[in-house]
């Protein structure tokens, strides 16, 4: 169910030394994953601007995601629904523009999976995978390399959904479904579990999401059973119920937005042919002030969500990064980062801020008469550096730019004394 709170407010740490003309104020987006045409998409937080950024073949049944906000990367987890497809079981990540898909880690390292959080902090990354005895949660850098269990059954069963808190050094999971159904955690190595569960049944029953609200101390979990959204303090004392059924119709993620102080939940109509329960809502981090913020047809059988600060620095578009100045280029906004433009100009012409054109060098050059190649020189424009240039023996027109003057004799025609460009050059 990916990176959330801390790491999303620890990320800005390290990224506002990007583009720092940008005077944009942090904003959340939203990236989801659903099983129509196995894509992935995102949009801004009120809904606008949804955009589809990957899907069949770059994705195939995906079953959760995350974001890497240091690294700028989408990660997700995939799950095919047919057995003999399960050999195809892998973790994929791309640019957050959905550019460069590449298959991190696949089967049979990872089989059955059902959930993937990532640690940019600490360059983990994590997935919830298997079922009874088979239970598992996984730590692999994040490139994928040396994977490794490092929490196994019994001491979890069943997991459904995984959060990580980079700055404690815990991980959390919510597991199991009906009676067995509990949230749980463990530190990052899996060394120390929490000795009893932070929630189990009836309090929580048939758990499919979770994320933190690590400055308040509270964890939040969607579940199907009642449709509820609910949380609770770390410690797992002060449970309350949300939002649930009516204003909540099967959940299947949940994602906290700690810059507005809301959370996000995605949720499904469990009626093949319904599209009415197709939703992506949110709420104030008491439940109240319900809305819809995406519908279908944009939403369509979502599995998972995530959010992503775009934080003070970052870019959406290249018109964020443009500074205004003709002659420093079209600056573009590559992967949510500024990157500088180059000069509109080519070599033998000065840039014109004024009236933004590109202006030839004018070069003052005497008349001269003889033939054969002569060395002279040229005195360029103000502002531009002193160059010496070839000429014919033809008259010199003092319109013609200095580089057409150097194209009609190149420096490979010079012979004998005198020096050009550190070349001897005829002078008599």
């Amino acid at each position: 169910m990916g990176n959330r709170g801390t790491i999303r407010r620890l990320a800005v740490a390290f990224t506002l030394a990007f583009c720092a003309h940008l005077e944009t104020v942090g904003a959340e987006r939203i990236y989801w994953a659903q099983s129509v045409d196995d894509q992935i998409l995102r949009a801004d937080a009120d809904g606008k601007n949804a955009e589809v950024l990957l899907e069949w073949p770059a994705t195939d049944d995906v079953v959760g995601i995350a974001i890497d906000p240091v690294g700028l990367k989408i990660y997700w987890v995939e799950r095919p629904s047919l057995p003999a497809d399960l050999v195809q079981t892998r973790i994929r990540n791309a640019d957050l523009n959905g550019a460069n898909a590449q298959t991190l880690v696949q089967w049979p390292l990872v089989i059955d999976p059902t959930a993937i959080a990532v640690d940019p902090v600490g360059g983990g990354l994590y997935w919830a995978q298997g079922d009874g005895d088979q239970s598992e949660i996984v730590r692999a850098d994040l490139n994928g390399d040396n994977p490794a269990a490092i929490l196994v059954w019994p001491e979890l069963t069943d997991p459904k959904a995984i959060v990580v808190d980079s700055a404690a050094g815990k991980i959390y999971w919510a597991q199991g479904s009906g009676e067995s159904s509990s949230l749980r955690c463990a530190n990052l190595d899996g060394l120390s579990v929490c000795q009893a569960p932070l929630l189990e049944y009836p309090l929580v029953i048939d758990p499919v999401g979770i994320d933190l609200d690590t400055a308040a101390g509270k964890i939040y979990w969607a579940q199907t059973f009642d449709a509820l959204i609910a949380r609770v303090d770390l410690d797992g004392s002060n449970d309350e119920r949300l939002v649930e059924f009516p204003e909540s119709y099967n959940p299947v993620g949940i994602a906290i937005d700690d810059v507005s102080g809301r959370f996000y939940w995605a949720q499904t109509d469990p009626d093949p042919i319904g599209t009415l329960g197709h939703k992506i809502l949110r709420a104030d981090l008491n439940g109240k002030n319900v809305e819809a913020v995406l519908a279908w047809p944009e939403v369509e059988g979502a599995v998972d969500l995530v959010l992503h600060l775009v934080a003070p620095g970052f870019c959406v578009t290249n018109g964020d990064c443009d500074d205004g100045q003709f002659c420093t280029g079209m600056e573009t906004c590559v992967n949510e980062a500024c990157q500088e433009g180059s000069s509109p100009c080519t070599a033998g012409e000065t840039c014109d801020e004024i009236n933004d054109v590109c202006d030839a060098i004018p070069c003052s050059a005497p008349v001269v008469s003889a033939s054969g190649p002569r060395y002279l020189s040229l005195t360029p424009a103000p502002g531009n550096d002193a160059v010496a240039m070839l000429v014919t023996g033809d008259p010199v027109d003092s319109t013609v730019s200095c580089v057409s003057l150097y194209v009609q004799q190149p420096e490979s025609a010079c012979v004998g004394g005198g020096t050009f460009h550190g070349l001897t050059c005829a002078t008599d």
